[in-house]
């Protein structure tokens, strides 16, 4: 993670449905040159919860879901397609548990979204925003 840079010289390249341009990768790269500088990175991703731990990390996000699923608040979830972490099955249940949701399938994409399918994240996106006046809260 933080010698080798693995989340964006390794992860990046092979989460992305599209080849990134050298210019884009960089622009990536660019904030952590560093290993010293990547260690947020490191611990970024040693607080996503998996079976419940870390305990704290795992308690916050069942708050944040259980305040989700009360909120009246209009939501917009994207997609594309089957996911490693928005599987079609999570999906089911955003529909089924929340509230003022509208869902968007914006086409075959990777994990990173805003680089495999810019424009139809960016329509439906607007769209979404366009017609933000028709929902209640």
């Amino acid at each position: 993670m933080l010698e080798e840079n693995f989340f964006l010289d390794t992860l990046l390249p092979v989460a992305t449905r599209r080849p990134l341009a050298a210019a884009d990768l960089e622009a990536y790269r660019r904030p952590f040159p560093t290993p010293a500088s990547r260690l947020p990175l490191l611990q970024w991703a040693r607080q996503i919860p998996i079976a419940g731990q870390p305990a704290r990390t795992a308690t916050l996000m069942a708050q944040a879901w259980a305040a989700f699923t009360a909120s009246p608040v209009p939501k917009l979830l994207l997609h594309g397609g089957a996911g490693v972490v928005l599987t079609a099955d999570k999906v089911v249940v955003c529909r089924a548990e929340l509230p003022a949701l509208t869902v968007a399938d914006i086409g075959d994409a990777g994990h990173f979204l805003p680089e495999d399918r810019p424009a139809e994240l960016a329509a439906a996106l607007s769209a979404w925003l366009a017609n933000a006046h028709t929902r209640q809260l």
